[in-house]
């Protein structure tokens, strides 16, 4: 408690402070406690008068509903009434307890008890009287059983009630009163306190302001007097507290400033002088540093601009880069740079028509001007139009030229400033940084020399037909060239790719045939014997196979092995030649031997024995037989021959390709084993071809066909449009081909090589010339096969004839869905084909037939919508006759016949056969069209 007997400021007002707070706390709890006692009373005695009122009411409501439930069972005899009043008697048992527990006063105290005989009395002895006489229905006795006295007790209590209720009433507005008078009385003394509270705290305030504030405020003054210079003479305050320590201090202070004064203005001049040293030691440090912080920025921009122009590698370039580093390091406008030994240019902010007009104006003059002068600077007005008024602003245009002597090469740049004019170290910059250009520059010639010179050795690598690759010592390829990627069927993307050993010699040995023999060659060129040059020959297989020679070569560089180069060389052709060479002297041997030791031997018979007619006239035939295979034989090679030399003759006119076909099929009608069956389904067959050598071509497919075979069947050709080609397929049903022989047919002497096949013989050139006369027709050919089930040959010519609809507009004309598919059976191949021409005009599909052999054919293939018949074949079988075998078969007897012949109709076949109709030739094509289309309406 040292802070109750303490002198210092602090202890003063915190003991005023302590005595203050107490007293309040001391004086608002006596009011509280003594206000919530007198409060608690009043309130206590308001609640136990509200509820002695609410049970008296009760009490008085319960009565009523007792003699109310009563007087209804009484009138209506209704038992629920008296249960009802029963139910209300028991509450009212239970009320009057209640109201006996309060407290009651003498008078109240009577008038319950008396109250609790009478209810005991009626409930005992009047109301069983009652329903007695009710159930009795004896109302007389009832209503002198009422008048007896029950009712005048019931409405004196009911009475005394209200009494009551206007009694307590009273008290309790006079309870309110007080607890009013008691709320009014504590408001006034809170206010009292809060005054008193105010009233201490002004006090507290005042005697803050009285005992600190105005002493601290007397001390600042004589603080401010003592820095302004003015203060003379301080007197400390005499007091005891912390205010008084604070002013002792201060004049101990301001008496030790005065006596040290003198002392610091001698160390201040002193101080004076040393800063005047140190300024003009600054002056310098700084002009150094400026000097050295100018220099560091020229290195940083030669750092810069050679950062800029290191990964150039075109002289435009660097020009670029370089015109555009001086205008955005130097605040330029517009700049150009260009060079004298080409026409590249480097430019900032220049549109296209700026730099026209400055090469056609300007380049000449600043070449000119700077011959005298590398450096120079003009000055020019340029006027402006960007505010209210105009303005003139000068343009400040700096030329500069470097030579480089050693290449004999001049670097020029212009730069165009507005408004600030270049200076001197500006201009000297921009010169010594254009002469560092040369470096780059000679730099750049070497690498684009070097370029040049590496792309021509790629261009030389790449152009080689040979594969070329190259591996390092551990067997890894680093580079290779696009023959050798073509050559495995690989894409020659990125060649200096770095590939594994492991991995390449895996990837092409999967593809060779020798597979070990290659392993074992490589590991040997990259083994013991890498020392040495040696070479192998493996075959690539797929769907062509190629023969391959690689050789082996080791590289050196300063007497130190670093490598092989493998060169993959194709000799496909050369083998295929060789093969060639060897099937020819084989083919030739077999093919001349044959049919000259059958001529030989026939001419030494007739020569030298004497033989029958008969026998000499089949010898002969033979001898002409053989002779004529030699003749063929000698033009497929000539032929052959021609056609590699480009001499061949071709001549080309305008034909109905059904008609080149009729007459390829014509050749072979003596063969009835291979009958050949014609379906032209093609409206447009117009094509320009030499006639003889498309002949040819057919011919010898026909007779493959017939060759390869042998058991027999017939042999289908089919002809429609594709387009704007005509495609045509030959189809047997042969011993077939091979899948992978296919490829290898249409090469010269191929043969392919199976028993069977070589037993029919062949010199392998008519596929060959096949192929040569479609490719001079802009046509193709291919093959289609499958062993043991037949092959089938396409071609496909162009057509000569624009595109014509009037077959396809006849056809929907008569309501067709598909094209009609007309059976026509003629010997004359002329008139086969202007039938055919007229019938294919109007949209229908032909199938041609020049026996009845070959119609029966056709019949038993496919079933056509109409049958063109003529009756004149030269065979055993009528025409008649084969439109009574039509007739007796039940799929072919609804087919229409129409007959077309030189011969008068007969009435009675006519009529027994139902044709359909009958033309007597000659006849106008189109009677021929209208009939079909009649009777297919019909």
């Amino acid at each position: 408690m040292k802070w109750l007997k303490t002198t210092s400021l602090r202890g003063r007002y915190i003991r005023l402070l302590t005595i203050g707070i107490v007293a309040m706390l001391v004086i608002n709890t006596a009011i509280y406690a003594f206000m919530n006692i007198q409060q608690g009373q009043l309130e206590d005695r308001y609640f136990a008068l509200q509820e002695k009122k609410d049970i008296f009411n009760e009490l008085s409501l319960s009565l009523n509903q007792i003699f109310f439930r009563a007087r209804g069972y009484y009138s209506f005899q209704n038992e629920q009434e008296l249960q009802l009043a029963y139910g209300e008697l028991a509450n009212f048992k239970i009320t009057l307890n209640q109201a006996l527990e309060q407290s009651l006063d003498a008078n109240e105290a009577t008038v319950l008890q008396n109250l609790q005989t009478f209810m005991k009395a009626y409930e005992e002895e009047n109301l069983p009287a009652a329903v007695v006489l009710v159930q009795q229905q004896d109302y007389d006795g009832l209503r002198a059983l009422s008048q007896s006295g029950l009712n005048a007790a019931v409405n004196e209590f009911n009475q005394y009630t209200i009494e009551l209720d206007d009694n307590l009433e009273i008290q309790l507005e006079s309870v309110r009163d007080q607890i009013f008078e008691y709320n009014r009385v504590y408001t006034l003394i809170v206010y009292a306190s809060l005054t008193f509270i105010l009233g201490a705290l002004a006090f507290y305030v005042w005697q803050t302001i009285r005992g600190i504030v105005r002493p601290i405020e007397s001390l600042s003054a004589a603080i401010n007097e003592f820095t302004e210079g003015r203060l003379q003479h301080y007197e400390p305050i005499e007091r005891v507290d912390e205010i008084g320590v604070l002013s002792r201090t201060f004049g101990s202070m301001f008496i030790a400033i005065r006596t040290n004064e003198e002392e610091l203005k001698n160390r201040n001049n002193q101080l004076v002088d040393q800063q005047q040293q140190m300024l003009i030691s600054q002056q310098q440090l700084q002009q150094s540093l400026e000097e050295k912080e100018l220099a560091r920025k020229r290195v940083e921009r030669y750092n810069e601009l050679n950062r800029q122009i290191s990964v150039a590698i075109a002289r435009r370039d660097v020009a670029e880069r370089t015109i555009r580093y001086f205008c955005s390091s130097y605040k330029v406008d517009h700049g150009i740079m260009w060079f004298s030994d080409n026409a590249e240019y480097g430019v900032y902010q220049m549109t296209d028509s700026m730099i026209e007009q400055f090469t056609s104006e300007r380049k000449a003059y600043i070449e000119k001007r700077l011959e005298q002068q590398d450096c120079v600077m003009v000055t020019r007005p340029a006027e402006y139009a960007g505010g209210i008024v105009p303005f003139e602003s000068p343009i400040y245009e700096l030329y500069v030229r470097v030579n480089h002597e050693a290449t004999d090469q001049t670097i020029y740049a212009a730069f165009a400033r507005i408004g600030n004019a270049f200076s001197a170290e500006e201009q000297q910059d921009i010169q010594t940084m254009l002469e560092r250009l040369h470096l780059v520059l000679d730099r750049i010639r070497l690498f684009e020399e070097n370029v040049q010179e590496r792309i021509l050795n790629e261009n030389i690598v790449n152009n080689i037909s040979e594969g070329i690759q190259y591996v390092d010592t551990t067997g890894a390829i680093l580079q290779r060239n696009e023959a050798f990627c073509e050559l495995f069927g690989s894409k020659p993307e990125n060649l200096e790719q770095v590939i594994p050993r492991e991995f390449w010699m895996e990837g092409l040995a999967t593809q060779v045939l020798e597979k070990e023999e290659l392993e074992v060659f490589f590991l040997k060129a990259l083994g013991d014997e890498k020392y040495k040059s040696q070479s192998m020959t493996y075959t690539i297989d797929g769907t062509s196979q190629k023969v391959v020679q690689v050789y082996s070569t080791p590289i050196y560089k300063q007497q130190e092995y670093t490598g092989t180069v493998f060169v993959h060389r194709d000799i496909t052709q050369q083998y295929e030649v060789d093969q060639m060479k060897t099937e020819l002297v084989s083919t030739v041997s077999h093919e001349l031997r044959t049919p000259l030791s059958s001529i030989l031997g026939f001419t030494e018979l007739l020569l030298y024995k004497d033989t029958k007619p008969e026998k000499q006239k089949r010898y002969l035939e033979t001898i002409q037989k053989e002779t004529s295979r030699l003749t063929n034989l000698i033009n497929d090679f000539l032929d052959i021959q021609r056609m590699e030399a480009g001499q061949q003759n071709y001549h080309f006119e305008e034909h109905r390709m059904e008609e080149i076909l009729l007459e390829s099929i014509e050749t072979f009608a003596t063969d009835d084993t291979r009958p050949i069956l014609f379906t032209d389904r093609s409206t447009r067959s117009f094509v320009r071809v030499d006639k003889e050598r498309m002949l040819q071509t057919i011919v010898n497919l026909l007779s493959n066909a017939r060759k390869f075979s042998p058991d027999g069947g017939s042999i289908t050709i089919e002809m429609e449009n594709d387009q704007e080609q005509v495609k045509i397929s030959i189809q047997d049903q042969g011993i077939g081909i091979p899948a992978q022989d296919i490829p290898k047919l249409f090469k010269k002497f191929s043969r392919i090589d199976n028993s069977s096949r070589r037993k029919i013989g062949g010199t392998g050139l008519g596929l060959a010339i096949c192929q040569e006369i479609m490719t001079e027709h802009h046509g193709s050919i291919w093959i289609e096969s499958e062993e043991g089930k037949g092959t089938t040959v396409w071609l496909t010519l162009p057509l000569l004839e624009d595109w014509n609809t009037v077959g396809k507009d006849v056809v929907s004309s008569h309501h067709f869905q598909d094209a009609p598919l007309v059976l026509l059976v003629e010997d004359d191949i002329s008139m086969l084909t202007l039938m055919s021409e007229e019938l294919k005009h109007h949209g229908c599909r032909i199938m041609y037939a020049t026996t009845t052999k070959e119609a029966q054919m056709a019949l038993a293939k496919q079933l056509p919508d109409v049958v063109v018949l003529d009756l004149m074949l030269e065979e055993e079988l009528t025409g008649w006759q084969l439109v009574e075998q039509l007739k007796e078969d039940q799929k072919t007897a609804k087919i229409p016949v129409i007959i077309s012949s030189a011969l008068e109709p007969q009435k009675d076949y006519f009529e027994t056969l139902q044709i359909a109709d009958y033309l007597v030739k000659p006849y106008p094509p189109e009677r021929l069209s209208q009939t079909v289309f009649m009777v297919l309406e019909q």
